[in-house]
């Protein structure tokens, strides 16, 4: 593997790592500003985790650490998870936003492609190529995304990147103006 093809492939296992860390942290402002959100948590405390915390705003803060662990699911569960929680489907922008958006991701990322959620899950589930079997595609990949080409290292091009960065702002950027308005 060359320097630069290594490059890229770190470079898109971060671009999601960055973005896994930007969904907790609008989770965790989200919650604090709507502690009201947290009473349909599906997750739970145990006696001996709740006898650990000093008062009930540490306890809320517990129960904020597991809701946003959901961020290291499957982008599909993230999702839903949002969708259900605050009844946002962050898998489609509204064409205003999408015009907003895409206007400067034109000008950042030198692209007018729209956003694509297929294209935006594909990233996430390339990158876990990356991570656990060397890029090279294996049955979860191919049911996530319909792959159907060899099993072959897939690469990280210049190009794939720019689009991936370009997609990922754009989402980031529309969760934001969306969880905002909330």
């Amino acid at each position: 593997m060359q320097s630069r093809d290594l490059v890229r492939f770190m470079s898109l296992v971060f671009l999601v790592t960055i973005f896994e860390e930007f969904l907790q942290k609008t989770l965790t402002i989200s919650f604090r500003k709507r502690p009201e959100a947290l009473k349909s948590c599906q997750k739970n405390l145990s006696y001996e985790e709740l006898v650990k915390f000093k008062d009930i705003s540490e306890v809320r803060e517990g129960i904020i650490e597991k809701e946003k662990a959901i961020v290291n699911e499957d982008i599909e569960a993230i999702r839903e998870y949002v969708q259900k929680k605050f009844g946002l489907d962050i898998s489609i922008m509204s064409p205003e936003d999408g015009k907003k958006i895409n206007k400067w991701a034109l000008a950042l990322f030198n692209t007018d492609k729209p956003f694509s959620w297929v294209d935006f899950k594909e990233r996430f589930y390339r990158r876990n190529l990356i991570f656990h079997n060397s890029g090279i595609p294996n049955k979860i990949y191919r049911q996530k995304t319909g792959y159907q080409g060899n099993n072959e290292v897939l690469k990280v091009s210049k190009e794939y990147l720019d689009e991936s960065l370009a997609l990922f702002w754009e989402l980031a950027f529309n969760i934001g103006l969306a969880f905002e308005e909330k």
